[in-house]
């Protein structure tokens, strides 16, 4: 039944489709925030406090904050792509752009791992980097050849919970679509096992799809 399932197809692209995106633009994000909180300004303090704030504010207050600021009619992030010249985009009645809008409201929790990411920098000798520049090396050089491969083990746990995260994350789609709207395209599979159980009632397709997440997770933790 699963197989002939087009609505659990369609849950799978959408959680594959939201996951491929949100996590590794949250890494970037994450990543170019921490960087910036490295650096030796006196400013760097409130800069943290600023971006760390979305990252501990309530779930549904966040969502609420952000479906105001992604307003067709008064959000003022489409007011400002209007000013740039740009469409007019209903965010959350759009099917071409639902799933982009859930993809947009991930990166608001970036703040917290760019905390990690930003501990973890602290974490690296500046020994390695002053070695680099009497080598000669460019800044992009010590990025990619002392930065990166000493964040790994940091990087590669991040990206671990923030597929776990995504593939879990039903508050935020129940609330931003009301579980799939419009037409299906922001419906995952942890919002199908919702509507499964206790919309349809059917526990034990609930049960079956609970199962399909369980093994979709045990092979990307084990990749």
């Amino acid at each position: 039944y699963m197989v002939r399932d087009d609505t659990f197809w369609t849950a799978v692209y959408n959680t594959l489709y939201y996951t491929g995106l949100a996590v590794p633009i949250g890494v970037l994000v994450a990543m170019m925030l921490a960087l910036a909180m490295n650096q030796n300004l006196p400013e760097v303090p409130i800069f943290r406090a600023i971006i760390i704030i979305p990252s501990v504010i309530p779930l549904f207050t966040l969502t609420f904050i952000y479906q105001a600021l992604m307003s067709p009619t008064q959000g003022v992030f489409n007011r400002f792509l209007i000013w740039l010249g740009g469409p007019n985009i209903n965010w959350f009645g759009d099917p071409a752009y639902a799933k982009i809008a859930l993809v947009l409201l991930a990166q608001f929790g970036a703040g917290q791992v760019a905390i990690v990411f930003l501990a973890a920098l602290k974490g690296i000798p500046q020994s390695l980097y002053e070695a680099a520049s009497i080598d000669g090396a460019s800044t992009l050089r010590k990025f990619w050849n002392v930065t990166m491969p000493l964040l790994r083990p940091t990087m590669i746990p991040a990206i671990t919970l923030g597929i776990v995260w995504t593939f879990n994350n039903i508050n935020v789609v129940w609330l931003v679509s009301n579980g799939g709207e419009p037409n299906d395209q922001t419906h995952i599979l942890v919002s199908y096992v919702y509507e499964a159980a206790f919309t349809m009632y059917r526990f034990g397709w609930a049960a079956a799809l609970s199962m399909v997440i369980f093994f979709i997770l045990f092979a990307f933790t084990q990749v």
